[in-house]
């Protein structure tokens, strides 16, 4: 039986919610959801005219220090880290981070 320490529940618990890319508005939309079993949804929607395009990708996660990858099986696909300001950004490049709106999972 795996076990946790106090530190890596309180980074799941911080982690676990809605995030949003700073840039989403009516137009353009990118989110995270970060479920408390370590699963979650990438989710992007770009309005064309007057087409919807949507795409929903799921992924697990786990989180270690600062630092939050999210994976495809064994793979890991892309890390975040978590800032000074609570924001999640790209540990890799600088880019536009991505702000907590909501802890509740439950409709994803």
């Amino acid at each position: 039986m795996a076990s946790c320490s106090t530190e890596e529940i309180g980074q799941n618990n911080d982690i676990v919610g809605v995030w949003q890319r700073v840039d989403y508005n009516d137009n353009t939309g990118y989110q995270l959801v970060f479920k408390a079993d370590n699963t979650g949804i990438r989710i992007y929607t770009e309005v064309e005219e007057d087409k919807i395009i949507s795409s929903a990708n799921s992924f697990n996660w786990q989180t270690i220090d600062n630092t939050v990858t999210l994976l495809q099986g064994d793979i890991s696909l892309v890390s975040y880290i978590i800032n000074s300001e609570k924001q999640l950004v790209l540990s890799l490049e600088d880019n536009l981070p991505f702000n907590k709106v909501s802890n509740n999972t439950s409709t994803y």
